[in-house]
């Protein structure tokens, strides 16, 4: 199988679910980020990426996070059909420490479903992945590893251009959550 090396971190360049764990592989990308983060995410509810945001923040990284819209701001019930939906805590928590995180929706009521992460704009990992217990316990996923340079920058084009549409969280909202 090819490998990808980056920051001193060796890597497959792709992994599936339920083969091989995948939440060790984001964990490590994010453990050697250096300089720069940027997460584009649907659904984020899993602790060990959210431990390791928080040891590089600690190191002085710099992280900026475009995540769904309806995972703040929620609509609807859960499967119960009678329990009103809640923000996702983790993600709550990133806003109210004062992450760089922004909020998208897709056009017309639809969602923003992205999933990849870029480290200090020379390792990108993209892929099925959302960075939940269930999509390392329970899905059929995937993820890609790349370091092409030409790849790397269409991902990190495609970042800022999302950025560029996204809004801030309200946190006054927050508050009464």
């Amino acid at each position: 199988a090819r490998r990808v090396a980056f920051n001193g971190v060796d890597y497959p360049a792709s992994a599936l679910r339920p083969n091989e764990p995948i939440e060790p592989l984001l964990i490590r990308a994010i453990d050697s980020a250096r300089e720069t983060l940027r997460v584009a995410i649907y659904e984020f509810n899993q602790q060990g990426v959210f431990d390791a945001l928080q040891r590089a923040k600690k190191r002085g990284v710099k992280i900026e996070i475009v995540i769904d819209r309806s995972h703040v701001y929620t609509t609807g019930y859960e499967d119960d059909g009678v329990t009103p939906r809640k923000p996702k805590p983790l993600v709550v928590d990133l806003i109210k420490e004062g992450y760089d995180i922004l909020l998208l929706r897709g056009r017309s009521g639809g969602i923003m479903h992205n999933k990849f992460l870029i480290v200090d704009e020379g390792l990108v990992e993209f892929g099925s992945y959302n960075y939940t217990p269930q999509s390392e316990d329970d899905h059929y996923e995937n993820v890609f590893f790349n370091i092409e340079t030409a790849r790397v920058a269409s991902y990190a084009r495609y970042f800022n251009y999302m950025r560029g549409l996204a809004e801030e969280p309200d946190l006054e909202k927050l508050e009464e959550i």
